[in-house]
C-alpha cells in the first residue's frame, strides 16, 4: 500500500538512536550445537526487589514446549553507572557505533516518540520523565537515540552523550495527536478533495494515515533492531496507543464528488486556504482527486491489529523488548473536548481499552514492561534500566529442529528458593524459506566477526526509505586514471503508476562542486522503467572532494518530485569502484535497468556492475550475519568505451525476505553493497 509521507522540521532535529555497551569481567564465548533454530534468553532474576548475582547454570532449568534444553552459554552481564556527559566516549562514526551494538554483551535503547499519537500536553509531561531517565539513569556504556514516525529507522544515528537528546525533548514540541492544522501537504490534499463532500472521510483518512505510518517506522525498527545483533534490545515507545484500524466498507464506499465539465472537484461552498486565497472556490485537479481515492481505498482496507501482531512475533524473534510508555497516564477519556466530534461514552471507553491493550500487548509478547494507566512514570522507567543493568545471558539450540513456523514456549526455573524471574516466554520458529543457510548447508551462527560488521556497515549505508517517491544513487568509479561518477534515479513503483506519471517525465539533473562550481545541468527523459542515468565526468578527471546531486523530476502532467544526494571522490584512483545496480522483472522480459532502489522482489534478478583495472573477481552473497550462503552469484566482465567493469549476477528466487549484501573481490580490493528482498 503506497502512503505517502513528509518531514517535519522536528524530525531533523530528533534524528538519534540506540545501542549500548555492557561490561563483564570474563565473557564467556558462546557455543554452538549447530541447529537451525539458536535462541538466546535474557534472564532477569531478583529476590526482594534485589538482583541475584551469583546464580549458576546449575542452578537452572529450561524447557522448550515442556523438553529440557542444553543451556550452551551462560553469563552475568553487568554495566556501569552513569557518569558526566563530558566523560562519554563518543563513536566517531556510524559504521563504529553499530559495532558498539554488536558486542554480544551491549545494552541498546531506542526511544520512539509517536508523534501521531501523543497529545502537546502529554508530550510536555513526559519530558521531565524522559529527561531524568537519560541524563541520570542511563549508563556511561549507554547509546541512546531518538526515532520518530517520520523517520526510516537506516536514518537513526548512535550516541552515547545523551544531554543532546534531553535537550531536543526540552526544545521540541512534538506531541501532534489533536492538533487543528499540521502543514501536512498530504492531509491538506484530503481536505481538498472530500471536505465538501464528507468532513468524515477526511478524519478517517487522517487517522488511518498517521496509524500506518506509526507501525510501518515500528515494523522498519524492529527489522533494523533484528539484524544489529542477537543480544537483547529495548524500546521505550511513547504513545498514547493505538485503534488498530480494520476494514472499513463504509469508507470505501463510492462517492459522487462534484465535478465540473472540465473534471475537477470544485466544492459547493468556499474555503479560506491562506491570505492569497481567502474566499476563493478551491479547485482540485482530477490527477489529485485519484491520488485521494488510491490512498482512500488502500487506507479503508487496513487490518492493524494482525499488523501489530506481527510486529510483537517479530521482535520477539529478534530478542527487542517494547517498554512502551502510555503517554496519556491515568486518564479517564480517550477523546479530548473538540475540535472534533467526540463518541459517545461507550465508544470513547471501548477506544481508550484498545489503546492502553495494544501497548500491553507489545510489552507482553516481547519480555518488556507496560508502563501504562499510571501517573508514576519517572520511578517505573528507573524499572526499566535496572531490568538491563544485571542480567544472564542464555543460549541454547533447540532439539526441535522442525522448520514450522509455530510458537514455542520457553518455561525457565531457578532451584533457588524466593527468587523471582522473567525472561522471554517463547519465539516462533524459521520455516524453511526463513533459514539463511552457509555453504555448507549447517545454519548460520549468531556471532559477531569482523565480516558481520561489514555487512552492517554496507546496510547502514544502503539508501532505504520506504515512503521515498524518488530515489537516487551515485556510484563513483575510475577509469583510465580518470574519476567519474553515475547518477541513477528511480521512481517508487507506486508513484510511477498514478495517472500523472503515465505520459513521462523527465530529470533535470544538477551536480556542483563542494566550492559551489556547477559540475553538470542536464534534462533526461525517464525510461519505461521509471529510471534514468546520467554520467558525470570533466576532462581531465573530477577533482577530489564532495559534489551535490539535485534532481528535480517533473511529469507531463505537471506534477513534480525534488531529490538531492551526496558523493565523495577519493583522491587515488580506485582499484574498484561502487557498484551500479541493475534489475531485471519479469514484465521486463530479458532487459536489465539501472535501479537506485535497494529493494527487489524473489522474482527479480539483480546485476552488479563495478568498474576496476584489475585482473580476476570472485563474488558471494552474504546474510546480515556476515555468513556466506549457497545461492551462487555469478560473475564475468565486459567492456564499455574502455572500462572493464565486473559483472555479478544473482537470481532472487532461493531468498527469503530480508536483507543481505554481495561481497565483490577483485584484487587488493572489496566491495560489499546491500539490498533488501522483499515479500
Amino acid at each position: 500500500m503506497r502512503i505517502p509521507r513528509f518531514a517535519l522540521p522536528l524530525t531533523a532535529s530528533l534524528v538519534a538512536a540506540v545501542l549500548v555497551s555492557a561490561q563483564s569481567p570474563h565473557p564467556q564465548q558462546p557455543t554452538f550445537r549447530g541447529g537451525t533454530n539458536v535462541v538466546r534468553v535474557d534472564l532477569y532474576a531478583t529476590r526482594e526487589g534485589g538482583p541475584v548475582e551469583d546464580l549458576k547454570i546449575t542452578d537452572i532449568e529450561l524447557t522448550e514446549n515442556g523438553v529440557r534444553q542444553t543451556i550452551d552459554s551462560f553469563e552475568r552481564v553487568l554495566t556501569r553507572p552513569t557518569v558526566a556527559q563530558e566523560l562519554r566516549a563518543e563513536p566517531n562514526n556510524v559504521p563504529e557505533s553499530r559495532q558498539m551494538a554488536a558486542d554480544a554483551r551491549a545494552r541498546v535503547f531506542v526511544l520512539f516518540l509517536d508523534t501521531y499519537h501523543t497529545r502537546f500536553a502529554h508530550a510536555a509531561q513526559m519530558r521531565g520523565p524522559l529527561q531524568q531517565f537519560l541524563e541520570r539513569v542511563v549508563g556511561q556504556d549507554d547509546v541512546v537515540g531518538v526515532m520518530t514516525p517520520e523517520m526510516s529507522a537506516n536514518d537513526v544515528t548512535l550516541g552515547r552523550r545523551t544531554s543532546v537528546i534531553s535537550r531536543l525533548l526540552d526544545d521540541s514540541i512534538w506531541g501532534r495527536r489533536g492538533r487543528l492544522t499540521d502543514n501536512d501537504p498530504v492531509e491538506e490534499s484530503y481536505e481538498a478533495c472530500y471536505a465538501f463532500e464528507d468532513p468524515a472521510v477526511v478524519r478517517a483518512m487522517k487517522a488511518r494515515r498517521r496509524e500506518t505510518m506509526t507501525l510501518d517506522a515500528l515494523d522498519d525498527l524492529v527489522v533494523h533492531l533484528g539484524g544489529v545483533r542477537d543480544g537483547r534490545k529495548a524500546v521505550l515507545a511513547v504513545s498514547e496507543g493505538w485503534l488498530q484500524y480494520r476494514q472499513d466498507q463504509s469508507l470505501a464506499r463510492p462517492l459522487s464528488p462534484n465535478t465540473d465539465a472540465n473534471g475537477l472537484l470544485r466544492p459547493p461552498g468556499p474555503v479560506e486556504r491562506g491570505a492569497t486565497r481567502r474566499g476563493e472556490r478551491a479547485t482540485v485537479a482530477f490527477r489529485d482527486l485519484q491520488k485521494c481515492e488510491v490512498d482512500r481505498i488502500a487506507l479503508a482496507n487496513l487490518n492493524n491489529t494482525d499488523r501489530l501482531q506481527r510486529i510483537g512475533e517479530s521482535a520477539n524473534r529478534g530478542n527487542i523488548s517494547f517498554y512502551p510508555l502510555g503517554a496519556q497516564g491515568l486518564s479517564v477519556f480517550d477523546s479530548a473536548s473538540g475540535p472534533e466530534p467526540s463518541p459517545g461514552p461507550a465508544e470513547d471507553a471501548a477506544n481508550l481499552r484498545t489503546r492502553v491493550q495494544g501497548l500491553r500487548y507489545l510489552a507482553e509478547m516481547t519480555d518488556g514492561v507496560a508502563i501504562v494507566d499510571t501517573n508514576n512514570t519517572a520511578q517505573l522507567l528507573r524499572r526499566v534500566v535496572d531490568d538491563m543493568s544485571s542480567y544472564y545471558l542464555l543460549t541454547y539450540a533447540s532439539t526441535n529442529a522442525k522448520l514450522d513456523g509455530e510458537f514455542r514456549s520457553i518455561d525457565l526455573r531457578v532451584s533457588r528458593p524466593g527468587v523471582r524471574t522473567r525472561y522471554r516466554r517463547g519465539y516462533r520458529a524459521l520455516t524453511a524459506s526463513e533459514v539463511p543457510t552457509t555453504i555448507s548447508g549447517a545454519a548460520a551462527a549468531p556471532v559477531i566477526s569482523s565480516a558481520q560488521r561489514a555487512v552492517l556497515a554496507a546496510l547502514s549505508a544502503m539508501a532505504f526509505n520506504p515512503r521515498a517517491e524518488l530515489r537516487l544513487r551515485a556510484s563513483s568509479y575510475s577509469a583510465a586514471g580518470q574519476h567519474a561518477f553515475l547518477v541513477v534515479g528511480t521512481l517508487d513503483d507506486a508513484t510511477r503508476r498514478l495517472p500523472e506519471w503515465a505520459k513521462g517525465s523527465t530529470a533535470d539533473v544538477t551536480v556542483r562542486a563542494d566550492n559551489g562550481r556547477r559540475v553538470l545541468t542536464t534534462a533526461v527523459p525517464l525510461g519505461a522503467d521509471g529510471g534514468f542515468a546520467v554520467a558525470v565526468s570533466e576532462t581531465g578527471s573530477l577533482a577530489a572532494g564532495d559534489y551535490s546531486i539535485s534532481v528535480r523530476v517533473k511529469s507531463s502532467a505537471g506534477a513534480t518530485i525534488e531529490e538531492t544526494a551526496q558523493v565523495s571522490i577519493a583522491r587515488d584512483p580506485l582499484v574498484m569502484g561502487d557498484a551500479v545496480v541493475w534489475r531485471r522483472r519479469p514484465t521486463t522480459g530479458p532487459a536489465y535497468f539501472r535501479t537506485a532502489d535497494s529493494r527487489a522482489s524473489r522474482t527479480d534478478r539483480l546485476r552488479f556492475e563495478l568498474a576496476t583495472p584489475a585482473g580476476g573477481a570472485s563474488a558471494r552473497l552474504l546474510d546480515r550475519t556476515g555468513q556466506p550462503m549457497a545461492v551462487p552469484v555469478l560473475v564475468s566482465t565486459r567492456e564499455d568505451g574502455g572500462v572493464r567493469w565486473i559483472v555479478a549476477e544473482i537470481v532472487l528466487a532461493p531468498l527469503a525476505p530480508g536483507d543481505y549484501a554481495v561481497e565483490i573481490e577483485a584484487g587488493d580490493a572489496t566491495r560489499l553493497t546491500a539490498f533488501r528482498v522483499t515479500p
